[in-house]
């Protein structure tokens, strides 16, 4: 499982390693499941582009999960109802096997009871990795490292990741060196942050390290973990 998180908490930053857990949900009635499961709305009067903080209850009102959705854009893949649910790694299990259950139409809820949606779950868990990257100077890193053309050129221009552009809770797709991302703008730690999920694959060549020193660290330290395949 690849998905690592990089949490760059003040201008000088530390590393807080993480795993995470994404999957991802797909179909007509996508966005009605994951309604019916979340304590927030996350499809209904929701933009695609969206990332929602969220809980999801059983029908005796305990707690189930506790994880994000993002309303994946329009584009992503050229496919529409799609749906990014990240859980942390203990909840794996548990937030895949419910969806599926209520997929079947075997959820714990009576008012859903036989009620089979028309959709489909995928573990992508082992094929993203996540990059967090929090802190003051996080908007800035992700600019310079969003960047077209040369530094020394007037072609040079950075990503708009201001307020306006690119507002709290925001999913945008962004390129970084020759990798897309898939760029959620949400925080955990009460400052200006970032998720980045890129493929596994593409991982080592985000060139995002190149801006930030603890990104080196960690680009080294991940590449410790992935040759003894944790």
């Amino acid at each position: 499982m690849h998905p690592f998180t990089l949490t760059p908490l003040l201008p000088s930053p530390f590393v807080l390693l993480m795993i995470l857990s994404p999957l991802c949900l797909q179909g007509p009635d996508a966005g009605a499941l994951l309604d019916h499961l979340s304590t927030a709305a996350v499809d209904a009067n929701v933009e695609p582009g969206t990332i929602t903080y969220t809980q999801w209850l059983n029908h005796g009102g305990t707690l189930e999960a506790d994880l994000t959705v993002t309303k994946l854009p329009r584009n992503h893949k050229g496919v529409d109802d799609e749906f990014l649910v990240v859980a942390t790694d203990s909840a794996h299990r548990h937030v895949e096997s419910r969806m599926q259950r209520f997929i079947r139409g075997l959820g714990d809820d009576p008012a859903t009871q036989g009620k089979r949606f028309a959709a489909s779950v995928c573990d992508v868990s082992s094929g993203l990795a996540q990059l967090n990257l929090q802190g003051p100077d996080s908007r800035r890193i992700l600019a310079a490292a969003t960047a077209t053309g040369s530094h020394n050129s007037s072609l040079f221009t950075g990503t708009d990741v201001s307020d306006e552009a690119f507002p709290f809770r925001a999913c945008r797709e962004l390129s970084i060196g020759f990798a897309p991302v898939l760029v959620s703008r949400i925080t955990y730690v009460g400052e200006l942050g970032y998720e980045l999920f890129v493929d596994a694959a593409q991982v080592r060549s985000v060139c995002i390290k190149k801006y930030c020193n603890v990104f080196r660290i960690f680009y080294h330290f991940m590449s410790l973990l992935l040759s003894l395949h944790v």
